[in-house]
């Protein structure tokens, strides 16, 4: 019950502090401009390069079923494969017939999807009409999922800054001291400020999904690796709050915590993936490959549950660590 009643307090806190709701209502704002933003998935999740010389009817083909671009050279061609969009290049095989160039990374219903497609063309023959070649259980092409996992990663940050700034008001109004001589012990006290980070990640995080058209895409699975990468902001919430004297160090602190949570990300995205290992080390890398997976649905659980499983040993190591810094806050 005393844990609940300072759950209740940093609720109505935050409810009524400007920078605690621009906190809470603009991940979802993002979302929906996400969601209106990228193009749908029959516009775009499968993309098809040519060669301006392949044949009209070949080009006819494809654009029934796929998004077709033209190139005037092979190496264009092999250009525009290695973007980060699922496209296919089609080559001349010397032979009178044409091979399937891939980045290598492309889910497999995709990559079968085309080698499906490339084989009606080549017979001649046109699928059902019943059939479909670009969703195959996924409903959006792959920009969306990747704005949308970083918003979500962003979401496990902003909840430790909402615990940060509810340890702030507490220092004002100088009632941390005063928890000393009642019978708030301070492991209810660290429950009950945690409770509005859990609180936040799971309302956002619901929300989210719920704005960007994910929800039915393993939504639980999701918010449950949301949970496991907010454990280590609550950690960090809780050391900015303790040494931090007011709102504006509080949400300053936080900032540059940001910086180094997107490393992970920007290294996943645009680095070789030999060099991942340079930020195994940041538990928001296992975070982003765990929601990121589950949205696109290429990740089974069993990667997802050892993502969340190093997530939380990372936060345990982080706890442990900063454990005395927070006690020496808290007196």
């Amino acid at each position: 019950m005393k844990t609940l009643k300072i759950f209740l307090r940093d609720l109505k806190i935050n409810l009524r502090e400007f920078l605690s709701l621009w906190i809470i209502l603009i991940p979802i704002v993002l979302a929906a401009i996400i969601h209106v933003a990228t193009p749908g998935v029959t516009g775009s999740f499968v993309s098809v390069a040519l060669g301006k010389d392949a044949p009209p009817e070949k080009a006819s083909f494809y654009e029934k079923y796929a998004s077709v671009e033209r190139f005037g050279t092979a190496a264009q061609i092999q250009e525009r494969v290695m973007e980060r969009d699922f496209t296919f290049g089609l080559l001349p095989d010397g032979a009178g017939g044409y091979f399937i160039l891939a980045q290598g990374n492309e889910p497999q219903a995709v990559l079968d999807a085309v080698k499906l497609l490339k084989t009606y063309e080549e017979k001649g023959e046109a699928p059902s009409v019943g059939a479909l070649f670009t969703d195959f259980g996924r409903t959006t092409p792959p920009l969306k999922s990747t704005l949308i996992t970083g918003l979500l990663i962003l979401v496990t940050i902003l909840s430790g800054m909402l615990i940060a700034l509810g340890i702030v008001d507490e220092k004002s109004d100088q009632t941390i001291r005063a928890i000393k001589v009642t019978p708030v012990s301070t492991t209810s006290f660290v429950l009950g400020k945690s409770l509005i980070g859990v609180a936040y990640t799971l309302a956002s995080g619901f929300a989210i999904l719920l704005v960007s058209g994910y929800l039915a895409q393993n939504a639980l699975a999701i918010l449950v690796a949301l949970l496991a990468s907010a454990l280590v902001s609550f950690v960090i919430g809780f050391l900015v709050g303790l040494t931090s004297d007011d709102f504006i160090a509080a949400a300053g602190n936080v900032k540059i915590i940001i910086l180094p949570a997107l490393a992970p990300i920007l290294v996943t995205e645009l680095a070789d993936p030999k060099w991942h290992f340079l930020v195994w080390w940041s538990p928001f890398y296992w975070s982003y490959d765990a929601i990121k997976g589950l949205l696109n649905q290429t990740a089974g659980m069993g990667r997802v549950w050892m993502d969340c499983g190093i997530v939380a040993v990372i936060a345990v190591a982080l706890y442990l660590i900063l454990l005395p810094k927070i006690r020496r806050g808290l007196k």
